[in-house]
């Protein structure tokens, strides 16, 4: 069975786990291959579409997005409408790919294969396209998170993320250019989470279209239970100390909710303040990009970003536990990587959590926003004994092989696209 994995980049983490996907596949035999504008990567399987002064494009594309559609310069709303400013052409992927596929999944692709080249594609080679969401960028007019906002429902419009939304902006205008190809597409959704799986279903582009939940696949062989004691003296972190971990590529990133993490920290200074010995133990270990402008009640280190699995592994098999204060998201996959590794997670009820963190099972599920609860939750994971920490590890552990193991998640996929049917090659395009 051939596949088609089409993502924009390689590099970052939207890259990085529709990568990994593609080598799971390779190492189930099936013959895979990855089209990307992205040049990071020199594989044989990694097709990379020509883009001349692709920089300069991009940035051409931004700044004009903001002079005339209002773009909002702004870490909360990630948009990018339904253009093709960069040619992109089926045709010539088609061209690039030598065979036809029998499968397309498509991942992250903004700004480069808009829906009507996803369409275009199918078309030509009769494959069926599965579309594998890493947020909610396939269900807006451009929205990679919506907030509270459910104009995507409907066909958005009056968009939060542009300052001059008014009914017929710019998001209602890429809502119905997706929906006219959308419609002509077979094409059939997949969701990262329970979370995303409910919008998608209430989403009028999919209402006609199969709509499916699999987990990310997470590598069970390198996100796994560790020794806690010899990664603690290789990360040079005391033996004794109650670890509490938070994680994100930009540890700034508003939606990520360090902004709750820091009150729930507060809260929890105040209750330990009569507690000297059990205050002294806690450490904050702080991963990715940016430092922390803000004062911190516990003493904290600061790994930066991790760009390899073994490595984020390790910080996982440190920890007590994983802190997710994120207030809106598809995933993270973080929460899956920590569920993998025996690591109990405390999170909003938000994203990914529904499906694998459980108060008293596997962490702590928070109410959302509610920073005191999240306080709650951290207390309650660093106050279990050895033994009990033990037995909510085990129970993760048992958990993340049971949702996120990759060669399973990964099949569940494929057998989902074996069973759409293949469409009838059609070189003539609209």
């Amino acid at each position: 069975m051939r596949i088609l994995n089409l993502n924009s980049n390689l590099h970052s983490i939207s890259g990085n786990i529709p990568y990994r996907i593609h080598k799971i596949l390779l190492k189930l035999g099936y013959d895979s291959f990855f089209v990307t504008v992205d040049t990071s990567i020199d594989e044989p399987e990694i097709i990379k579409y020509p883009l001349p002064f692709q920089n300069l494009r991009t940035k051409l594309v931004y700044y004009l997005g903001r002079i005339l559609f209002g773009f909002k310069r702004s870490m909360k709303y990630v948009y990018y409408p339904e253009w093709n400013l960069f040619g992109i052409r089926a045709k010539r992927i088609r061209a690039l790919i030598k065979e036809n596929p029998d499968l397309i999944i498509a991942y992250w692709t903004d700004y480069y294969f808009t829906q009507k080249v996803i369409y275009e594609l199918s078309k030509i080679t009769g494959a069926p396209v599965l579309w594998y969401m890493m947020d909610m960028a396939p269900l807006t007019g451009g929205c990679h998170m919506s907030y509270d906002c459910r104009g995507y429902e409907k066909g958005c419009g009056k968009c939060p993320a542009l300052r001059f939304g008014w009914k017929y902006d710019l998001s209602y205008r890429s809502y119905l250019k997706k929906a006219k190809y959308i419609a002509k597409t077979n094409i059939s959704t997949v969701s990262a989470s329970t979370f995303l799986y409910n919008q998608a279903l209430n989403c009028n582009l999919y209402k006609d279209k199969m709509n499916y939940k699999i987990m990310l696949p997470v590598d069970e062989r390198i996100y796994q239970p560790g020794c806690k004691e010899r990664v603690r003296e290789e990360l040079d972190i005391p033996q004794y100390s109650k670890v509490i971990l938070f994680g994100s590529a930009s540890l700034n990133t508003p939606y990520k909710g360090i902004k709750y993490l820091l009150e729930a920290l507060k809260i929890l200074d105040g209750r330990f303040q009569d507690k000297p010995d059990f205050h002294t133990k806690i450490l904050m270990l702080f991963a990715g990009n940016n430092n922390l402008h803000t004062e911190i009640p516990f003493p904290y280190k600061h790994v930066g970003y991790l760009k390899t699995s073994e490595n984020m592994a390790k910080i996982y098999q440190a920890a007590d536990v994983y802190v997710c204060p994120t207030i809106q998201d598809s995933g993270p996959v973080m929460i899956n990587e920590s569920i993998m590794c025996g690591t109990p997670v405390v999170s909003f009820a938000m994203g990914a959590a529904y499906d694998l963190v459980h108060t008293g099972q596997t962490g702590y599920r928070a109410k959302l926003k509610d920073s005191c609860d999240l306080a709650n939750g951290i207390e309650s994971i660093l106050k279990l004994s050895a033994a009990e920490w033990q037995t909510m590890s085990n129970r993760c552990r048992q958990l993340g092989l049971k949702h996120c193991a990759s060669a399973a998640q990964v099949n569940k996929m494929i057998e989902i696209g074996k069973g759409l049917p293949q469409m009838a090659v059609n070189e003539k395009l609209e």
